[in-house]
C-alpha cells in the first residue's frame, strides 16, 4: 500500500473562461485551450450564447477574431456583416464582471482592443490607413519587432525590452482608456500592448496586439500565460478563503446580464 502524501497540497488549477467567435473554429479553440492548459489552468470555452454561471471562473482570456463593431467605439469603418455584435456585448459584460469581482483578464488582439474600449479608449478603424508608412505585416510567425516600455508590468513578465511577435490585426488602439497605459509599441508607433496603470484599484489587466497562443513554444510568450494563470490562481485562493470565512456572496459576481 503506497504511503500517504504528507507534503503540502498542490494549489488547484484555476478555471479560465476563454471567449471565442460565434463561428466554429475548432482548431483555433484547441490552440487557445492548449496555451491555458500548458501553463496551469483549466480552459473553459465560452461563446456569446454561454449561459452558465461565471462565478466559478477565476479569470478570462478575451481572444482574437473578427473586428470590433465600429458602433461599439464610435468608429467610422464600413459596417462588416460578419462582425459579431453579440460577441462584443457579451465580452463587454464579462469585463464588467471581471472588474467588479477582481478577476484577471488577458486580452489578445481583438481582446486587447475591447479591453481598451471597455476603459473608454478608442481605436483606429484600419491600421494601414492610420500608419501608411508602416510596412504591412500579416503572419503567424514572429516577424514584427516591438519595443516594451521600461519598468512596465510587461517588461517584468517577459524579462525583455524587445520582442518579436506575429501580426494579424486590422484595427489598433488609438487613445488608451482610463486606468490603462501603453506597455509596448512597434517602431512605427502602433500600440502593441496595454496594461493597467500601477497602483490603481482593480484586477490584473493586460492586452497584447499579437497572438501569444501561437508562440507558447517561446518562453517569453509562454510567460504571459504563466503570469496570468498565477493571478487567476491567487484570485481563486482569495475567493475560496473568503467563502470559508463566511463572507457574503457578491451578487455582482454571478452571471453577467446581456
Amino acid at each position: 500500500m503506497p504511503a500517504a502524501r504528507t507534503g503540502p497540497r498542490r494549489p488547484a488549477r484555476p478555471r479560465i473562461g476563454i471567449t471565442g467567435s460565434v463561428r466554429r473554429w475548432p482548431f483555433k479553440r484547441w490552440v487557445d485551450a492548449f496555451a491555458v492548459r500548458l501553463t496551469g489552468g483549466v480552459p473553459v470555452s465560452m461563446r456569446p450564447d454561454w449561459v452558465a454561471d461565471v462565478e466559478a471562473l477565476d479569470g478570462f482570456v478575451i481572444t482574437g477574431g473578427l473586428d470590433v463593431a465600429a458602433a461599439v467605439y464610435a468608429g467610422t469603418a464600413r459596417p462588416d456583416p460578419e462582425a459579431g455584435h453579440s460577441r462584443d456585448r457579451f465580452e463587454l459584460a464579462l469585463l464588467d464582471h471581471a472588474l467588479e469581482c477582481g478577476k484577471p483578464v488577458l486580452g489578445i488582439c481583438r481582446g486587447m482592443q475591447l479591453l481598451n474600449i471597455h476603459a473608454g479608449g478608442t481605436l483606429h478603424d484600419n491600421v494601414a490607413d492610420a500608419y501608411p508608412h508602416a510596412p504591412p505585416v500579416r503572419t503567424l510567425r514572429p516577424r514584427r519587432l516591438v519595443h516594451v516600455t521600461a519598468d512596465s508590468h510587461l517588461e517584468r513578465i517577459t524579462g525583455t525590452r524587445a520582442l518579436k511577435v506575429n501580426a494579424l490585426h486590422d484595427q489598433s488602439v488609438k487613445q488608451t482608456g482610463a486606468g490603462l497605459r501603453v506597455s509596448a509599441a512597434d517602431p512605427y508607433g502602433i500600440v502593441q500592448a496595454v496594461e493597467a496603470v500601477p497602483d490603481t484599484d482593480g484586477p490584473f489587466r493586460l492586452g497584447v496586439q499579437w497572438h501569444p497562443e501561437w508562440l507558447v513554444w517561446q518562453h517569453r510568450h509562454r510567460a504571459l500565460y504563466r503570469h496570468f494563470i498565477a493571478e487567476a490562481r491567487a484570485h481563486a485562493q482569495h475567493r475560496d478563503g473568503s467563502q470559508t470565512a463566511g463572507s457574503p456572496r457578491n451578487p455582482a459576481c454571478q452571471t453577467p446580464a446581456r
